[in-house]
C-alpha cells in the first residue's frame, strides 16, 4: 500500500483504523422514529442537529462564533 495511506501522521491511517474497529452507533429505530418525528414537526429549522453528542459539538463551535463576532464587532463600529 503506497506510504500515503500508512502514514502514522495521517488522517487516511486514523480514519482506516477507527473504521476497522467496531462501531458504537445509536439505535437505528430511535433515530428513525426522531426523523419521522422531525419531519411532522413545522417548528423545526433547516438544520437539526441529532444526538446529544452533535448537540454538544454544535453548542462548542456556537460559542467559538459568538466569541469571534464579539471580538469582530469594534471594526464595523463606524461603518454603514
Amino acid at each position: 500500500m503506497h506510504p500515503a495511506y500508512t502514514a502514522p501522521d495521517t488522517v487516511t491511517k486514523s480514519v482506516r483504523e477507527y473504521l476497522a474497529g467496531p462501531l458504537d452507533f445509536a439505535d437505528p429505530k430511535k433515530g428513525g422514529r426522531e426523523i419521522r418525528n422531525i419531519a411532522y414537526d413545522n417548528t423545526v429549522g433547516l438544520r437539526v442537529q441529532l444526538g446529544l453528542d452533535v448537540i454538544a459539538v454544535v453548542s462548542g463551535q456556537l460559542e467559538a462564533i459568538q466569541k469571534d463576532v464579539a471580538a469582530a464587532g469594534k471594526f464595523s463600529v463606524d461603518l454603514k
